[in-house]
């Protein structure tokens, strides 16, 4: 099974394209073929950037078996599961498909459902699968409770989504090297690294790998400047545009990949398309990165 060494890198998630109410498997698969090609270190099938909450577990369970076929083995293919009262189903589904861990998504504020849907995957599974617990929405750990989750063996990895670096920082000295640390925001990532994130989560992996990697390697080496440099270039006003208003973020993820030359598909609601303005600024931002990585 994976550990917490496993999971260090940068981590991919898979966009899923839709055809009409059906996700189109074939440009699925493509689209995890260029992550696995991109040299991601880990890919995660319907994780949030793919929709995964806008879906059945039926559908998240066949994301994750078009992903774990098409990695081949070469990295670590995570599923995604909600704390609850699927998980101990939804979990049996992705062991069965092939999955290698899986990020469990709260679906309350409450430490004590993570808990539960742990205690819940490692009855249902045998402790086969691994779980990384992804701090979002209301759910707002402190070291108490997260010492009370890294009891359970089954617990690998800590994923934060706030960006509350001081609660981060808390979290990690409280636990150590006990857990992988992933930090969920590219704009954030000199941060999280400095604050001893292994791993963070990129969405330019899905359509520029190679910006990624430059950034992260620059933080590996220990040039900070450098990776500012990149981030402020390209990543910093990405998302920015990503969050100026609400329901564009994976619109804006997905008008940069098609621009770009990659397939996207079709969205799921709640998310809404780009207005004009929006979609000439992904334009130019586009250019801005292909500028960026030509001259480097």
């Amino acid at each position: 099974m994976i550990g917490p060494r496993d999971l260090r890198g940068l981590w991919a998630f898979a966009l899923t394209p839709f055809a009409g109410d059906e996700i189109d498997e074939a440009t699925y698969r493509v689209g995890v073929k260029g992550l696995v090609a991109g040299r991601a270190n880990v890919v995660i099938a319907a994780g949030t950037l793919g929709q995964g909450d806008r879906m059945s577990v039926e559908e998240r369970q066949r994301c994750l078996a078009l992903a774990r076929s098409e990695a081949g083995g070469a990295v670590p293919v995570l599923g995604v599961i909600v704390a609850d009262g699927s998980a101990a189903v939804a979990a049996d589904g992705l062991v069965t498909a092939g999955a290698d861990g899986a990020l469990l998504l709260p679906a309350s504020p409450e430490a004590g459902a993570m808990a539960s849907a742990i205690d819940a995957i490692a009855d249902a599974t045998r402790s086969r699968l691994p779980v990384v617990v992804y701090q979002r929405g209301e759910l707002r750990l402190e070291p108490a409770s997260l010492r009370e989750l890294a009891d359970r063996p089954l617990m690998v990895g800590l994923k934060d989504a706030h960006g509350d670096l001081r609660r981060f920082r808390r979290l990690r000295e409280a636990i150590g090297d006990r857990l992988a640390w992933i930090g969920a925001s590219e704009d954030l990532a000199v941060a999280y690294r400095t604050h001893g994130a292994d791993a963070v989560s990129p969405a330019s992996l899905a359509y520029a790998p190679a910006y990624a990697h430059r950034y992260w390697t620059a933080l590996d080496h220990g040039d900070v400047a450098e990776a500012v440099r990149l981030l402020r270039a390209f990543a910093w006003p990405v998302t920015d545009l990503r969050y100026s208003r609400p329901d564009i973020d994976i619109s804006v993820v997905r008008e940069l990949a098609m621009t770009l030359g990659h397939q996207v598909g079709a969205l799921r609601s709640p998310a809404q398309p780009l207005v004009d303005h929006e979609i000439r600024e992904a334009a130019r931002l586009a250019g801005v990165l292909r500028a960026l990585l030509i001259d480097d």
